[in-house]
């Protein structure tokens, strides 16, 4: 408990029966706390111990109390109550520490060989540390079709959030790239192929919602925009389009749908309460799908908190290392906790994580795999338990049922012979569109290069165009027109308020620094340039133009150019990126003016920094660290592979398909181009 649950049980009654244990005291991050055993004992309790445990074999409860005796600083604490600890079913259990690269993989590996051996009755539980472990090896499950239930979601939960969140906000937003988004979605109705002939309609400004230019699909896809115009209505599309289909594509679909619908219905009892997209975006997927395991299923996956309380016949437990530094909001809430409540969290969070460790070995009834990653392995031996490798196999990571998915969307919108054909079709239109792409390519920018080696990123932003836009992208847009208009006179400063007018002072602050420093005065601003690539770099002799923005342009008193760019990140941690795109500027200029790169000087101005806690205060920086030799060559061998791709786009198809893309527009896509 913490103190105000605390509270509340002392003036509940006049007399307490409390259970408790400190050794599972693991809700430190609630604001649980030691202080309650003694706040609830004292003179006028009777305590009584609790001795035998009636959960687990021998092997595994004597390794338990090992294992935290052998780790905990106050051992004298809690000696005689863990020696004094027997167990009620005896001997024969089984507990193991196995050791692997790859946790996750060694999890679900040991879990499948379990499952074949189960006795009737009986069920394996995966049991990880943090709730980011658990969505991780949901995944790998569901790669590899292994069935399970979770207490707190999974992977595909999430998966299944964002895409019903993304076709609510097309609905009803009036952005071209939320429609965009939207339109590739399961639950728009449209085949993979119309989802993008209608992308490239709205991203040439041709969105006429015309049933003539795209067909019947996006009729249907227009018709519930029309219908989404009340809360009420949006709850009956639920009903009609998304639910249905969520059921298709499994429990965790359907789990997610019907929260959404929760959260839709108790927003229809506040309307004043939402005022934007983003307000009624943010409500409906802030929820998570927290579900009992599911009866019947021999295969459970949780977190050791949600576990407390629970047993399994067969425990795989993921144990992970927290983290060590404290956060600034850590720090405050324990000076907070220790001024106004006299409590010290630091002292009880210190061995929580042993805390949690012993939770998570309790809850074993036979067996017990500890399987950690070679780092950690050896804090896990005791006594006669050693660590072992275990070798976790070759798993073939495939996806399947997408081509499926799609072909139900269809039939659930009416379009039976249209499912059909998706179904049996194996044209290779998508492929031919990325070839098309990488011929049609004229022009290079640094953003180009630099992202294609993610190809799923690459896919989505250039070959789609699903370059999503945010509200980060936007600030700096609007920030580098104010500096613009700054430079040549037309910012009429009574214009700027709020953050605007921050920006404008932090721009003139690093301009005076630059005056002091090297005598800079700005020459231009938003300056265009462009090169061929051949000149850009003697690694590649292919001529294609590359072009790029430099924000501000300044000369020194030394007679030296520096080129300075704008950034509204929050903090400094990108430096090392903003110096290579930066020295890739320089050499552009250099090659388009005639000039010596080594006559240019770069600078990032930070002009929009904020600490982790938001004050309202908004500061700057100028960081004039020139890039390091090597930063270049990255940027050349980026270079070199887009232009490989370009003379040979199955290139870039076969490392698309090995990236294993694993949400489900990444899986379509595979299955389209495998």
């Amino acid at each position: 408990m913490n103190e105000l649950e605390a509270d509340i049980a002392t003036m509940s009654g006049d007399r307490i029966f409390a259970v408790g244990d400190r050794k599972q005291s693991i809700f430190g991050f609630q604001g649980g706390n030691f202080a309650n055993f003694s706040r609830f004992g004292g003179e006028d309790a009777k305590e009584e111990k609790l001795k035998l445990n009636y959960r687990s074999k021998d092997e595994i409860l004597e390794y338990a109390k090992a294992y935290f005796l052998s780790k905990v600083s106050n051992r004298e604490g809690y000696e005689p109550e863990l020696k004094g600890l027997e167990g009620k079913r005896g001997t024969g259990g089984i507990v193991k520490v196995l050791c692997s690269d790859s946790q996750d993989e060694a999890c679900v590996f040991k879990a499948a060989g379990l499952l074949g051996a189960l006795k009737e009755g009986e069920r394996v539980a995966i049991i990880t540390r943090s709730r980011g472990q658990l969505l991780s090896i949901s995944r790998l499950l569901d790669e590899h079709g292994i069935r399970y239930s979770s207490t707190s979601g999974s992977f595909a939960s999430g998966r299944a959030r964002s895409e019903i969140a993304s076709f609510l906000r097309g609905l009803i937003s009036t952005d071209a790239n939320d429609i965009r988004m939207a339109l590739y979605t399961p639950f728009s109705g449209l085949t993979l192929r119309e989802a993008f002939e209608i992308a490239g309609g709205l991203k040439n400004r041709e969105a006429e919602f015309s049933q003539k230019r795209f067909g019947g699909g996006f009729g249907r896809f227009e018709e519930l925009r029309k219908k989404a115009t009340r809360m009420d209505t949006l709850i009956g599309l639920m009903d009609s389009c998304v639910i249905p289909i969520s059921i298709s594509m499994g429990r965790d679909y359907f789990e997610a749908a019907k929260s959404i619908k929760k959260s839709m219905e108790e927003l229809a009892g506040f309307p004043s309460a939402v005022s934007s997209v983003e307000d009624f975006i943010d409500y409906i997927v802030a929820g998570e799908d927290e579900q009992e395991p599911a009866a019947g299923e021999k295969l459970v996956i949780t977190t050791v908190h949600k576990a407390k309380g629970l047993e399994f016949e067969n425990v795989i437990y993921a144990p992970h290392e927290p983290r060590e530094r404290l956060s600034l909001v850590d720090m405050a809430v324990y000076s907070i906790m220790k001024a106004c409540r006299g409590i010290d969290i630091r002292e009880e969070l210190r061995e929580e994580k042993l805390r949690v460790d012993f939770v998570a070995l309790t809850r074993a009834r036979n067996c017990l795999y500890i399987i950690a990653n070679k780092k950690n392995a050896s804090q896990y031996k005791t006594g006669n338990v050693d660590a072992e490798d275990i070798d976790s196999g070759a798993y073939l990571h495939g996806h399947g049922a997408t081509r499926a998915e799609r072909a139900y969307s269809l039939f659930a919108s009416g379009r039976r012979e249209e499912a059909a054909v998706v179904l049996e079709a194996r044209e290779r239109w998508l492929e031919g569109m990325v070839k098309n792409y990488f011929h049609g390519v004229d022009k290079l920018s640094y953003s180009m290069v630099n992202t294609v080696s993610d190809s799923y990123e690459f896919m989505k932003r250039y070959v789609l165009g699903l370059n999503e836009s945010g509200p980060a992208a936007a600030r700096g847009s609007h920030v580098h027109k104010i500096a613009e208009r700054l430079f040549k006179g037309n910012l009429n400063p009574e214009d700027l308020k709020g953050e605007d007018l921050l920006h404008v002072n932090n721009i003139k602050a690093i301009f005076r620094e630059l005056e002091e420093k090297y005598g800079a005065v700005q020459v231009d601003a938003e300056l265009r340039l462009s090169t061929e690539t051949a000149k850009l770099s003697q690694a590649v002799h292919e001529n294609i133009q590359f072009v790029g923005v430099i924000d501000a342009l300044f000369r020194c008193s030394d007679g030296k150019l520096l080129i300075l760019d704008y950034k509204t990140d929050r903090d400094t941690s990108r430096a090392s990126e903003h110096r290579r795109q930066l020295d890739v500027y320089r050499t552009l200029y250099a090659a388009s003016r005639g000039v010596g790169s080594g006559d240019i000087r770069v600078g990032i101005a930070y002009i929009s920094l904020r600490g982790r806690v938001n004050t309202g205060v908004i500061g700057y920086g100028l960081d004039d660290a020139q890039p390091r030799k090597g930063q270049f060559t990255t940027f050349e061998r980026a270079l070199a592979k887009f232009l490989a791709y370009r003379e040979n786009p199955q290139r870039f198809i076969d490392d698309f398909l090995a990236s294993g893309a694993d949400d489900l527009l990444g899986r379509m896509l595979s299955a389209e181009l495998g």
